[in-house]
């Protein structure tokens, strides 16, 4: 019983850690900056960002897969 209150406690501050640091980091984004540049950036290596960024974890997904076979 006190294990799973200890492991629900580490589980409360993790996500409290990691909500935090997401905060911060979009604080501290020049928004007006960023803006700019997805303007002037080329949509076709906007899109290969955008493909390679939804593939990339199913490809390592499925090295490790391989990696754990053999």
């Amino acid at each position: 019983m006190r294990f799973l209150k200890k492991h629900q406690l580490f589980q409360v501050l993790k996500w409290i850690i990691s909500i935090a640091l997401v905060i911060s980091l979009y604080l501290k984004v020049d928004w007006k900056t960023f803006s700019t540049l997805l303007e002037n950036a080329s949509p076709v290596y906007l899109v290969i960002g955008l493909l390679l960024t939804f593939f990339n974890p199913i490809l390592c997904a499925y090295k490790w897969k391989l990696f754990l076979k053999a």
